[in-house]
């Protein structure tokens, strides 16, 4: 089966009808949550950030420190400048495309890819929703419609190979990802142990989740 049987645009309004049926998901936050690396990304809620998130008036607690005195000024009340909250979490996708995903059985309707496709766009905008930072595995993380874009593009793009040896890269493995898995895995998963001993080894976490035909 070729990527064409779902183009790139049925793929993203499938992928947008799943994703509607989902809150917007947020990462699951470590200990990291409570520092800001570099790269860090905004979640749209007050925090410990770089960048200006919004002013709200001051209450009692806030040091004389953090009251914007300029745009207090302007009237009888203090207010306090919130900054956005930030994480360098992101999250990671990958979706096998060993020969064994190109099954759609005896009815030849829908492959396993397919259905991996659909799932895995559907997971990366419901994140994007999120404000969250999204990427398929070893590419570079981003946000927003462009990145929505991206990897609908990308993701369409995916044919299956010509074997079963598809597993994702060790050396794709990231700090601080939350990595998404998604495959039949029914034949050899060596690629795949290495690949998480990886991940573990940097502090990431993850989902895998198994894809299988109803025949």
């Amino acid at each position: 089966m070729s990527p064409e049987r779902i183009p790139a645009a049925e793929l993203r309004a499938r992928a947008e009808a799943a994703a509607a049926a989902l809150p917007p998901l947020v990462l699951s936050r470590g200990p990291i949550a409570a520092t800001v690396a570099p790269g860090g990304h905004g979640l749209r809620r007050p925090g410990l950030g770089e960048d200006f998130w919004q002013y709200r008036l001051a209450h009692e607690g806030d040091t004389a420190s953090a009251i914007d005195w300029r745009r207090s000024a302007r009237g009888d009340s203090r207010f306090v400048r919130d900054r956005e909250r930030q994480t360098a979490r992101t999250a990671a996708i990958w979706i096998g495309r060993g020969a064994g995903m190109d099954y759609a059985g005896q009815q030849g309707a829908e492959t396993k890819l397919d259905r991996a496709r659909v799932i895995g766009l559907a997971l990366a905008l419901s994140l994007i929703r999120a404000g969250e930072r999204v990427a398929l595995l070893g590419e570079s993380p981003g946000s927003g419609a462009a990145q929505a874009a991206k990897l609908s593009q990308g993701i369409a793009a995916m044919a299956p190979l010509a074997d079963d040896a598809d597993a994702p890269r060790a050396d794709a493995a990231r700090a601080s990802q939350v990595v998404i898995l998604i495959d039949d895995f029914l034949n050899d998963i060596s690629g795949v142990e290495r690949f998480l001993q990886a991940a573990s080894g940097l502090g990431s976490s993850g989902v895998i989740l198994q894809v299988l035909h109803p025949d």
